[in-house]
């Protein structure tokens, strides 16, 4: 109980890389043979916390089954994330506390004020990852696919896809990583708050590459591109693709 990273798989369609939990969670693991493992666990969050109303939550549903094939391995997980009060969540991103981007489908008073979202939220995620042994100690290869569906979801563009592909991913001095990320995410797919904050929020498609190097141990020099443009304008509207370059220099210690 507390705050914690995340124990379950996840990727930023969802859960962006910087978002902790603050709550509880319980994990049950076990080997059920030499090549096959499983994992369960049940979540539960405080989200956005209002003196004299009622606190907005999530509270999730996890399971995981690895299986090894010799040095490679394939996980297959699926997760249900139920939101309750979620109208908090737009609340608190119009009056504060949360300061993120809002892109999914609001209500509002006479006067204009955001009072809620139109949809609510209960998201089915399922993942398959796979990781190959290439013979490269420092260079395994990755491939990830992601399906999402909003259940709860007011509209038919309830649907978030996302795939990942990465070769390397060592932090061994003098070796590189590359890596691809593809997204479409529907705008009442996720909510849009804690998603991917280096994208335009929900409605949006993706087109992410990354570079990265280690020149020192714990020092890594990475070149990320992404290109990004929106689902569902309107018509007439300008819908370019955008590109924004990020380069970073991240010291771990």
């Amino acid at each position: 109980m507390g705050k914690f990273g995340s124990p379950m798989t996840r990727t930023q369609l969802l859960w962006d890389d910087d978002l902790n939990f603050e709550g509880g969670y319980e994990q049950v693991a076990w080997d059920v043979s030499d090549t096959v493992d499983v994992q369960l666990l049940a979540l539960q969050t405080a989200v956005n916390e209002v003196s004299g109303d009622a606190d907005s939550f999530m509270v999730g549903g996890y399971g995981e089954v690895g299986f090894s094939f010799g040095a490679h391995r394939l996980q297959v997980s699926l997760a249900d994330y139920g939101f309750g009060n979620v109208d908090q969540v737009a609340l608190g991103r119009a009056t504060g506390p949360l300061n993120s981007l809002l892109t999914n489908l609001v209500e509002r008073d006479a006067g204009g004020n955001i009072v809620g979202l139109v949809s609510d939220f209960n998201m089915v995620d399922t993942i398959v990852e796979a990781e190959f042994d290439t013979g490269r100690n420092d260079y395994p290869f990755r491939v990830l696919g992601e399906y999402l569906k909003n259940t709860k979801a007011a509209s038919e563009r309830d649907i978030g896809v996302w795939f990942e592909a990465e070769y390397g991913g060592s932090r061994t001095p003098r070796t590189y990583t590359l890596g691809y990320t593809y997204g479409r995410i529907q705008q009442e797919a996720v909510l849009s708050a804690f998603m991917f904050s280096d994208i335009p929020g929900s409605n949006t498609e993706l087109h992410m590459f990354n570079i990265a190097y280690i020149p020192l141990p714990n020092l890594s020099l990475d070149l990320t591109m992404h290109v990004t443009r929106g689902l569902d304008t309107d018509p007439g509207a300008s819908n370019n693709w955008l590109t924004r370059p990020h380069v970073a220099a991240i010291v771990r210690f």
